[in-house]
Formats: C-alpha cells, structure tokens, sequence
C-alpha cells in the first residue's frame, strides 16, 4: 500500500436529466419503469441513452434495484462480524451503522477510462470524530474500515470488489470552516486530491478482506461488505471526513451504502460529487434514501453513509521524526515513528507523542 500525504432526490434527478438530456439529445423520455426480466430501471433510463453511444451512461447514483443474484450472509451479522486482527482501541473505533436496505445511494468511482462518458470520478464522503474525554491529547492510529457498496448497471451481476476493482483510496480530509471535506479528488483522475488532506492511501483489491455478499428474498438491495486496512493517523476529539473512492473502468458502476443510522442531533449530512453531472465537490447529499424499499423509512430521513472504523491508540513512546536538513514542507521532512531510536540521524529531531500531519518541521 501507498500513502500520500499533504503535499436534493429532486435535485439531483433535475441535474441528471438535464445534463443527460444535454449529453444524449434525442434519446428518448425519462422515467421510471421496470425492464422484461422485473429490474427497476433507472430514473432517467440511461441503459436505453446508452444505446444510441454504443454503450450504456453512466448514472448519479444508485437508481436501480437488482434481484439478488444468490442467497447471501445476514446483515447485522455480517456487520458486527470480529475483523481477525489484534483487539481494537474502543477509543479509536466509530461505527457509522451498517448499511439502509433502501435506494439513493451516491456514486462513488474513479473511472479512468481513455475517453468518453466514462471517463470521471464521482466520490462522496462523511465525516467521523473519535471521541475520548479520558485521554483527548492522544492520538489514533487507524488500521481497517468496514464499509458497504452496491454495483449498478451492465455488468453488476458479475462485479466484485476484489475481482472488479483496481484497488480504492482511502483518504481523510480535514473539516472546513463551513463543515465540509477540506480537499477533493483531483480532476485529471491522478487519484491525488486537492486541500488540506490528512492522508491518503491507495489499497490494492488484493490486499481488501473479508469480502461478503449480503443479501437474499428479504432484502432488498444486495451489497457486498468488505474490510479495507489501512495505516493512518489521526487526533481523537477532532473531525474529519472519510472518502472510498474505488478505481477501475465502467461499466459496471459502484456506491457507497447509506447508513440504517440517521445521525444524532446536530450531525451534519454526508456530501457527494460528480462533475460530468455538474454536481460539485462537495454537494450535500439530499435526499439522501429514496423510500422505494419495503419497510425503508421516508425519503430523505437517512443521508449518512455506511462505514466503521477500527484502530489502536498510539503509544506513549511514538512520534514524529523531522530532519531538519530537508526543507519545510519536503517529501522526506517527517516520519512518524515507534519508537526515538528510529530517529538517531545527524539532522533528525525526535518529537515525541506529535504526528507529522500535526506539526510543521
């Protein structure tokens, strides 16, 4: 794995028609309405756009419900499954809810084709803080996050995530002053971001664990679960913003599963992007669930999205390493490390119990 570091459905269906009908000029009316073999098709029809390109468009978000293809595991089971590595930190866990057996879930994909409409990122992203008023001047060092998708469109019935994906980043962003992810994909679909980015790190399909399709006759929508580890450090009692963002080359697309949790009070919205629809980095996600699935609360009522984290308080001997002969702000000027012999060089200053992403050597 490598790590890089700092260096409303009203509206939406409005933008999506529009920008669909700006891209696929005479393709056809837009509606919902269910295909030969019983699928929902997608609001704005893109498979039938499609064909009049050689090919399926892509669409905003999850706008279609497939038959589950197979039995799968049990929802809540499968969430609160153990993860197989050393005990966790219960001060450096959070659990955003497993996932809503409901529609509306927001695109999330670097889709790195050559040319064409599937050419584009669309991302989103929620925020977490790690509460501990015990200890708040220590630090967390993240090692997995559990997380939900679903595949859409031609060619889900086969996807994976670990034969499908190319890999996914993982990256943290900090909070804005407006309390909204302080960074974004970059546009040229380097898999870079722009901002204020904590960390972020590129995980190979390989490496993804524990991989589990859920589903079956009492849901309704299938999804696949997976265990993505990671390395990065983060402050407890601070907020910050988690993006997934799965790399490889529609179709078949992928979203990130909304949350069975609404959020408390006072919890802010998850938010989304996808430029080829002309929704920004970073648009609140609204409405959030469609209210299309048996026993699904009302549209709108869930607008966070579905993920844990897991991790390990950082010891008292960790730190950051800075070698003051590399200029500030130099690739190579920090280092977090164990422990201060790992940091004995002529020019290296040990700062114990400090981050790099906190400090400015």
């Amino acid at each position: 794995m490598g790590v890089r570091k700092h260096m409303g459905m009203g509206s939406w269906l409005a933008v999506a028609l529009a920008v669909s009908s700006l891209l696929l000029v005479g393709a056809g009316d837009s509606r919902a309405g269910v295909s030969d073999d019983g699928e929902l098709t997608s609001w704005s029809d893109d498979s039938r756009h499609g064909s009049r390109m050689g090919g399926p468009a892509p669409a905003t978000t999850l706008e279609l419900i497939s038959p589950a293809r197979r039995d799968g595991a049990e929802r809540r089971a499968t969430w609160l499954m153990p993860l197989g590595v050393p005990r966790e930190d219960s001060a450096c866990t959070y659990d955003g809810g497993i996932p809503l057996d409901d529609i509306g879930d927001p695109a999330s994909q670097l889709s790195p084709a050559p040319t064409g409409l599937w050419r584009f990122v669309a991302g989103a992203a929620d925020e977490f803080v790690l509460y501990d008023p015990l200890y708040p001047d220590t630090n967390c060092q993240l090692t997995m996050v559990r997380a939900s998708f679903v595949f859409f469109g031609e060619g889900h019935e086969e996807a994976t995530p670990t034969t499908t994906w190319d890999g996914i980043y993982v990256t943290v962003y900090a909070n804005s002053p407006d309390d909204d992810p302080d960074g974004a994909p970059n546009p040229d679909l380097s898999g870079d971001q722009t901002g204020n980015v904590i960390a972020s790190q590129w995980v190979e399909a390989a490496e993804l664990l524990n991989e589990v399709y859920v589903g079956g006759e009492e849901y309704c929508k299938p999804y696949w679960q997976i265990d993505i580890p990671v390395n990065i450090a983060v402050a407890k009692n601070t907020r910050y913003w988690l993006s997934l963002l799965p790399q490889f080359i529609g179709p078949p697309q992928t979203a990130w599963c909304i949350s069975e949790d609404p959020g408390g009070c006072g919890a802010l919205p998850s938010y989304r992007g996808f430029e080829l629809f002309e929704i920004p980095f970073w648009t609140a996600l609204d409405p959030g669930n469609i209210g299309d699935c048996p026993d699904a609360p009302p549209q709108g009522t869930n607008k966070k999205l579905s993920f844990a984290l897991f991790g390990q308080g950082v010891p008292p001997n960790f730190g950051a390493c800075c070698d003051v002969s590399d200029p500030i702000g130099g690739p190579d000027a920090c280092r977090d490390v164990m422990d201060p012999s790992e940091c004995s060089g002529a020019f290296e200053v040990f700062h114990p119990g400090e981050l790099c992403f906190s400090i400015a050597c």
